[in-house]
């Protein structure tokens, strides 16, 4: 009887323990503040490359560009932001490179509207970045680049607003999906999340368990954490899209003979300030693993300054 009465106050006492740092675990909701007239500048660094398993580096492209947020209205249900490129900063201010002045998706001005979560609601000059993009249709149309299916295929889509937003401003999109969530210290959070075939099938679909932590080396910081990794008939998907990839492109046909090991993962990570409520670095990785070889695409998302 007394072993059955210390077992029974043992189970007592871990449930106490237990449900007392259920309480105490601490949230994080992740809502930006913004103030009108505040001018925002985040770089974006992209790095594509190609490496055996030896390391050896068969090819890496390095590409930088900035973001200016400029924020026009903050009322009670909504945010206004105008948004800007530029290729460089000279003497602290922002610049265009001279190769891209012509092209209108770089120096035209982007309006967007967030909620007052900073949930993304719309891209509200959408119509203007359709037009450009059905321009750029014809174009390629009368360059025999594409043919007439394809032609009618994006004119019609390039007509729906969602799928404008998601061609013109993905990584902004993904950034904004964050916000108006709250998270919890010790319980991980299901986001979806797309994972990218390179080969031309149809883009994965999966959800991706997010954990959020904090780090010693930034107190004022708390990061959201993210991996998402092909199953076992993922993969074996990938191995077919890969094959019909390599018959189908003339200069690699002869490479198809073997049946590789295909796998991708994916990473995220996000440091979000709890002072200045932004989004201080954000980072993703998309590595495809064939056989021993991986290439991949890494994008960094950071605060570069208030301009």
């Amino acid at each position: 009887m007394l072993a059955m009465f210390r077992f029974s106050a043992s189970l007592i006492v871990c449930f106490l323990l237990f449900s007392s740092k259920m309480i105490n675990a601490q949230t994080h909701v992740i809502e930006p503040v913004f103030n009108k007239n505040e001018n925002l500048v985040y770089q974006f660094i992209e790095t594509r490359f190609n490496q055996n398993a030896n390391g050896y580096f068969s090819f890496l492209m390095y590409d930088t560009t900035y973001i200016i947020f400029k924020v026009k209205e903050v009322n009670d249900s909504m945010t206004y932001l105008d948004f800007n490129h530029a290729d460089y900063f000279k003497d602290g201010k922002p610049f265009i490179d001279e190769s891209n002045q012509m092209d209108l998706f770089k120096t035209e001005t982007y309006k967007i509207a967030l909620n007052k979560k900073g949930e993304f609601v719309e891209l509200l000059n959408w119509e203007f970045f359709a037009a450009l993009l059905i321009d750029n249709l014809k174009i390629d149309f009368l360059q025999n680049k594409i043919d007439s299916n394809t032609l009618k295929l994006y004119y019609i889509q390039y007509h729906n607003q969602a799928v404008v937003e998601e061609v013109v401003i993905p990584r902004l999109i993904e950034l904004f999906s964050y916000f108006g969530k709250t998270y919890t210290e010790g319980k991980s959070q299901s986001v979806n999340k797309s994972i990218i075939n390179p080969f031309g099938g149809e883009a994965i679909e999966k959800t991706c368990n997010f954990s959020i932590y904090k780090n010693s080396n930034f107190k004022n910081s708390v990061f959201l954490k993210g991996k998402l990794n092909t199953d076992i008939n993922e993969s074996m998907k990938l191995k077919r899209d890969y094959l019909n990839f390599m018959k189908n492109s003339p200069n690699l046909a002869n490479e198809s003979a073997l049946t590789p090991d295909v796998y991708i993962m994916d990473t995220y990570e996000l440091q979000w300030g709890l002072i200045n409520k932004r989004v201080m670095y954000y980072t993703t990785s998309h590595t495809v693993f064939i056989n021993n070889d991986k290439q991949g695409l890494d994008r960094i998302i950071k605060f570069y300054s208030i301009y």
